[in-house]
């Protein structure tokens, strides 16, 4: 609720502070605009006496000669307007209303301006000291009576009381008193509704924050899209969105390596319960003497198999943490692949598969000769493993610069969820899917993916259930290894394509 009372303090200090500018002026330019009026209409009366009442008696000595019937007429006509006309000769000598000494005496600043033809506009309140009535609250202007020479004869003096300014004055103060409380009432409720909504909305924030910090990532927040509020209710949405997939994420990964753990566990508890089992075998005598030789044999064989899965498992982790250091040079593949195919001629014999081998006479390819035959052996192996009484076709050729190597099986195929999920390691399909008997440990092809990211290649499946598999895979040429700005970023992906 802190917010909601700062908000609504600053909103209202806010309306506050607007409406007392907007009054202070409003009273201020009534103010100067009624005595601009005032005087713009005593200028006319001063001017009107000048012209109709007034002359210059020419002679020896010129002298001003006033028309007092006019005067006094003129004067009688405007009294119901409280306005009073005096003609000065002198800063304290009247000739109008009578040749006498003036009760009010025009200053000397005032009648030097005077002397100069300048008019000049006085308050009695004036700080400047044109007036010295201190009785009366007057306005008046002083108009310059001037000879065909400039110099001053006389002064008209038009005057008037401001006691009806000032109760318009005061009548304009009291109705803005009643506009100011009357909006600061209604400002405080509007201010009170808004800013109450808008804490609202940040409190359903603040719920749904506290949501996400238990562990509910489920929670979304409604938007409209209006303001800048829906725009963070919309980047929460997304926050969470996120935070829930990698949750998800988080708890896929965390059961990929119980699996991985129950996985490798159970690969090297096979062997080692075989040896163990023969070990103890042969230390109690249990197992006849001609049958020693067949299960040294045996444990040889185990032994090999678990050697092979500490350095499968040994290259998997070295490439993917960047210590496996490839040695690239141009070979013939043509070469390193019949050698593979001869390799596993046996085992593909004894499911009653065939190795079809389309190469050219020479294929140079640009890799390292080890990891390449490591590519082709376990996608080789892959192969014959979910193959029976078919066929596995191996080709190639060039492509610019570039080596493409296709090995295509007519196997039992594969969907697209072990199409995505196979470079996983110790990934493996569903055993009554499995044709072959040659069960491998699931990490081949894991393998196989880091390889072909340290070497920048790509590789496309193109799979199907029932329809068999083709992996397609394409070798940079030299040229293009060497160079870093040329060379797919390595970034964890493999281009994959599944095709029905």
């Amino acid at each position: 609720m802190k917010m909601f009372y700062q908000q609504f303090l600053a909103f209202f200090l806010m309306i506050t502070i607007t409406l007392l500018t907007l009054g202070m002026t409003f009273l201020g330019l009534s103010r100067s605009m009624f005595y601009q009026n005032t005087w713009d209409r005593l200028q006319d009366y001063a001017y009107a006496v000048k012209t109709q009442a007034m002359d210059i008696r020419q002679g020896k000595d010129s002298k001003v000669v006033v028309d007092k019937k006019k005067l006094v007429i003129t004067e009688q006509m405007l009294s119901g307007r409280h306005i009073k006309i005096r003609i000065y000769t002198e800063p304290d000598k009247l000739i109008f209303p009578d040749s006498k000494k003036a009760t009010t005496k025009i200053s000397s600043k005032c009648w030097s301006k005077l002397k100069r033809g300048q008019s000049v506009r006085a308050k009695t309140s004036d700080s400047r000291g044109f007036f010295k009535d201190s009785n009366r609250q007057l306005t008046n202007i002083y108009e310059p009576y001037l000879d065909i020479k400039g110099n001053l004869m006389a002064v008209v003096s038009v005057g008037t009381v401001m006691n009806g300014i000032e109760e318009n004055l005061k009548e304009i103060k009291r109705n803005l008193l009643y506009a100011f409380f009357t909006a600061v009432v209604l400002g405080t409720i509007v201010i009170f509704v808004l800013t109450h909504y808008f804490t609202n909305r940040i409190t359903k924030i603040q719920r749904a924050t506290r949501q996400v910090a238990n562990g509910d990532f489920d929670v979304q927040i409604d938007t409209c899209h209006h303001d800048e509020l829906d725009d963070l209710a919309e980047d929460f949405n997304l926050m969470t969105r996120s935070l829930k997939e990698s949750q998800v994420e988080i708890e896929r990964q965390e059961q990929r390596r119980h699996e991985l753990m129950a996985n490798a566990a159970h690969e090297m508890r096979t062997p080692l319960t075989t040896i163990n089992g023969l070990l103890e075998g042969m230390a109690y005598g249990a197992l006849p003497e001609e049958d020693q030789e067949q299960c040294i044999n045996l444990m040889r064989k185990e032994t090999t198999r678990l050697i092979r899965l500490v350095n499968e498992n040994l290259d998997y982790e070295k490439s993917r943490s960047g210590e496996l250091v490839l040695a690239k040079t141009n070979f013939d593949a043509t070469s390193a692949i019949n050698d593979v195919v001869s390799q596993l001629h046996k085992m593909a014999g004894d499911v009653g598969d065939r190795f079809i081998v389309k190469l050219p006479p020479l294929l140079n390819v640009y890799a390292d000769k080890d990891r390449f035959i490591q590519i082709i052996t376990n996608i080789g192996k892959n192969a014959v493993q979910f193959t029976r009484d078919g066929t596995i076709t191996i080709s190639g050729e060039k492509h610019g610069n570039d080596t493409m190597i296709s090995i295509a099986d007519t196997g039992i195929g594969m969907t697209d969820e072990e199409i995505s999920n196979m470079w996983e390691r110790y990934y493996k399909a569903d055993p009554s899917r499995k044709v072959a008997k040659y069960g491998e440990s699931g990490i081949g092809m894991a393998i196989v993916h880091q390889l072909l990211q340290l070497h920048h290649a790509k590789v496309c499946v193109d799979s199907a259930p029932g329809k068999g598999t083709t992996f397609t895979l394409l070798f940079p040429g030299e040229a293009i290894a060497s160079d870093g700005s040329d060379q797919p970023q390595d970034d964890g992906s493999v281009v994959v394509d599944s095709r029905d």
